[in-house]
């Protein structure tokens, strides 16, 4: 797998206080006037850097410019979710995430959420299809990648966890890529848990934090095409009965993937070649 990752920059969608409580949530994406169901996970860094869920805890969800307010508890393994308002104009915001505790400690994160013209084509990228910075594709990647921008919105999926998702968008826009809301799918991925004050720690799966794609085809319907290398991402963009642009020499994706390269692209788009 091609990697895009560069030394971490920022977490901008990982806010702690004081090295004790972290809220993580991944971008959101919603319609104009729609809705957008945002998950959070709080945790808490107790040992060098072993973070715990924190259960049972209430979290505030507000979209900026807005009166909605909407609150959950954290359930065993630290995920809370609600269901915000989005804006009524097509823009870039930010969901802030708050947490107190009872002894007055406090915690912010924020998710950022991209509202949408619904009827505005949408384009779907799996993150291994695009070249590294010191490859020979990256610059006609590029300028494929901003002709698209320019016609349609931009989505980024990733096998990536949500902790590391501000790393990887830093390295996306220091390589010239348009900026996008960086989802995660596919992989099912272990998260750490326990029950009790003095249980042992344990590994189980955490599917939660999975981007829904069917979902976003039902809340974008524009949402039509899909680009990637790796058959599974072929196989999730053909089962949502989007438009697979295999880039390169993949002969083994599934279905009527449509083969062409970056260079193909930054001269047609995503039209017949």
């Amino acid at each position: 797998m091609r990697r895009l990752l560069l030394p971490l920059a920022a977490l901008a969608i990982v806010s702690g206080c004081g090295g004790q409580y972290i809220v993580t949530a991944p971008d959101q994406i919603a319609p104009v006037g729609g809705r957008a169901s945002v998950v959070a996970r709080l945790t808490r860094n107790e040992i060098s850097r072993l973070d715990v869920p924190v259960k049972r805890a209430a979290l505030e969800f507000t979209v900026p410019d807005s009166d909605a307010l909407r609150a959950a508890f954290t359930d065993s393994d630290g995920f809370a979710g609600a269901i915000v308002p989005a804006p009524d104009a097509a823009g870039l915001y930010e969901v802030c995430i708050r947490h107190q505790d009872v002894w007055g400690d406090r915690c912010q994160g924020a998710a950022r959420l991209f509202v949408w013209e619904p009827d505005r084509p949408a384009v779907a990228v799996d993150v291994a299809a695009l070249p590294a910075p010191d490859e020979a594709e990256a610059g006609v990647a590029v300028r494929a990648m901003k002709r698209i921008a320019s016609e349609a919105n931009i989505l980024y999926f990733t096998q990536d966890g949500v902790a590391d998702h501000a790393e990887l968008r830093t390295a996306l826009h220091l390589a010239g890529y348009p900026d996008g809301p960086v989802l995660p799918w596919l992989k099912r991925r272990w998260r750490l848990t326990r029950e009790g004050r003095w249980s042992w720690p344990r590994l189980t799966f955490d599917p939660r934090m999975v981007g829904p794609l069917q979902q976003l085809r039902e809340a974008i319907p524009a949402l039509r095409s899909g680009i990637c290398v790796a058959p599974a991402a072929a196989k999730a963009f053909t089962g949502a009965e989007m438009q697979v642009v295999a880039v390169g020499e993949a002969d083994d994706l599934p279905g009527d993937a449509r083969r062409t390269s970056w260079a193909e692209i930054a001269r047609t788009g995503l039209g017949a070649p």
